[in-house]
């Protein structure tokens, strides 16, 4: 969320500016501020109210995907967490997911929900999403995560491969760049994101070779 991130970084930068008057001080109190501050903004609100101070600004609420209640500091903590390690990767899954879900809610069984959906006109809401269609056999979950996994470690050895092949030595070594290896540069960040986020979409609706989908027998005839 961007306005937490702006809040995130007010913190830090306050306790940064307020280095020189800790001098002296014990390491473990130095880092307290910070650290106690951000675990404030978000994990603990998001136990305490279902919503850091940007998910109330923005009119939405974490709960437990199956009680619809508030979820636990140490969930909330992890979510947190998972969510930073996964970056923009863990958004993707909210374009394959039942529930519209990024891939730390997923895992932390969480959900993000709108607190007023009443007040939105109809194009702004989003019903569940029918991920397995009838008439077809899906492959598990494990084996659609272990299929991603490897079109994923696929995807960077290729384009680390084709890095090392098509950039110009200067560039490699030296740092030298010219204009064809800014634009190839930027050609291979594209395939790299867009291969990224299309192996797991794909991946997860079971679309890809290794965990395709199949047709049952009644839907032959």
């Amino acid at each position: 969320m961007l306005i937490d991130s702006i809040l995130i970084t007010t913190i830090i930068l306050s306790w940064w500016l307020m280095l020189p008057l800790m001098d002296g001080w014990l390491r473990p109190f130095v880092f307290a501020y910070p650290v106690l501050a951000i675990v404030l903004v978000d994990p603990v609100m998001v136990s305490i109210r279902g919503a850091s101070p940007g998910h109330h600004l923005m009119g939405i609420t974490i709960q437990d995907a199956k009680t619809g209640k508030n979820i636990g500091l140490l969930r909330a903590v992890l979510r947190g967490v998972l969510r930073g390690a996964f970056g923009w990767l863990s958004l993707v899954l909210v374009l394959a997911t039942k529930k519209h879900q990024a891939l730390h809610d997923l895992i932390c069984h969480t959900t993000v929900l709108l607190r007023h959906p009443e007040n939105l006109p109809s194009h702004e809401k989003f019903s569940e999403r029918n991920t397995e269609p009838r008439g077809y056999s899906y492959p598990s979950k494990i084996r659609r995560i272990l299929v991603i996994l490897a079109y994923l470690i696929a995807i960077l050895f290729l384009v680390s491969i084709a890095s090392t092949v098509a950039f110009s030595e200067e560039c490699l070594m030296y740092d030298d760049c010219s204009v064809a290896d800014g634009i190839l540069s930027i050609a291979l960040n594209v395939i790299f994101v867009f291969g990224f986020g299309g192996a797991i979409v794909f991946g997860w609706r079971a679309r890809l070779f290794g965990c395709r989908r199949k047709k049952t027998f009644s839907q032959s005839y």
